[in-house]
């Protein structure tokens, strides 16, 4: 079960975000909506983590979309500094997505909490 999982690691980046989007979109604001986004997040972080872990050792990751052939379909390749720079962008969104200490405070006073209060 692993070893499909971590032969599809590169599609899973991109995937991820993308099918988690729409559903944030159906869920509107509030908790679920949040919850997704987090878990979501979470996930991808976790994915740069193998890929970064997988191309430490000098080892290029190379993923064909749909198992087309690079010169009509598209090769995602991913060396050691793609997976830094992909580690440093999730790792940022995971720590921009958590929940911080005046959000708490505030569901604890008002009996409700507004993740979007900032943004608006």
């Amino acid at each position: 079960m692993w070893s499909m999982i971590e032969a599809n690691l590169p599609a899973l980046q991109v995937v991820l975000p993308m099918l988690a989007a729409p559903l944030c979109a159906i869920l509107k604001k509030g908790q679920g909506a949040w919850a997704l986004a987090f878990a979501t997040v979470i996930l991808t972080f976790a994915v740069s983590v193998s890929l970064f872990l997988i191309t430490l050792d000098g080892a290029v990751i190379s993923y064909r979309m749909g198992n087309w052939a690079p010169p009509i379909g598209i090769e995602y390749r991913v060396d050691i500094l793609n997976a830094f720079v992909l580690l440093i962008v999730s790792g940022n969104s995971w720590l921009l997505a958590a929940p911080r200490p005046q959000d708490h405070r505030q569901s604890l006073e008002t009996g409700q909490c507004d993740h979007d209060a900032d943004y608006y």
